[in-house]
């Protein structure tokens, strides 16, 4: 009988520190890139939602008082007259009783009479600065609301004439912000 020589089977070589390090390097930039486009996504996403729910608001609010000549009380939260009146999309309002309107960010959205025909949209809080610095640029954007006739946010007072040149850099910071608008348009 022939007896086969066993052969020691090969040795199994393991990574090196410097391999594990490489590895875990570009896992590391990936897993980043990857974190950095979902929080762009959902940042865009809650601006939009915002712009749009804002733009529904101010046409509402045009709506209920286009027969009136403005508004009677000044200087007031007018936000759960506007709840009842509907103004407000059901996608802002929480399942309180009553409900309350809210941004995409949780945080509370307000409208106060200021002048007979001017009321303001606040976006309470803290919303994260860069959202509140999108959120300003997109309101101000071409096709911005005409009767948009100033921004306040947490740094800053822009009037009518300074939204049509305002860049998101001049808006900076912004942490929370009031938006102007003539209830004629």
């Amino acid at each position: 009988m022939s007896h086969a020589t066993r052969q020691p089977a090969p040795r199994r070589r393991a990574f090196t520190l410097t391999e594990a390090a490489i590895v875990l390097g570009i896992t590391g930039i990936v897993l980043a890139a990857i974190w950095g486009a979902v929080n762009a996504t959902t940042r865009n996403k809650n601006i939009n939602q915002a712009v749009t729910n804002m733009a529904l608001v101010v046409q509402n609010m045009r709506t209920l008082y286009r027969s009136q000549s403005g508004f009677a009380n000044l200087n007031v939260d007018i936000t759960p007259a506007m709840v009842t009146a509907g103004i407000f999309p059901s996608s802002m309002l929480t399942d309180a009783t009553p409900p309350t309107p809210i941004s995409p960010w949780g945080t509370a959205v307000t409208i106060r009479s200021v002048t007979a025909t001017t009321f303001y949209v606040v976006f309470n809080s803290t919303l994260p600065t860069d959202d509140c610095i999108g959120l300003v640029s997109r309101a101000i954007g071409p096709g911005r609301d005409r009767g948009l006739s100033g921004i306040v946010t947490s740094a800053n007072n822009f009037n009518a004439a300074a939204l049509t040149t305002l860049e998101p850099a001049g808006i900076a910071p912004c942490t929370w912000v009031t938006f102007i608008y003539n209830i004629k348009g």
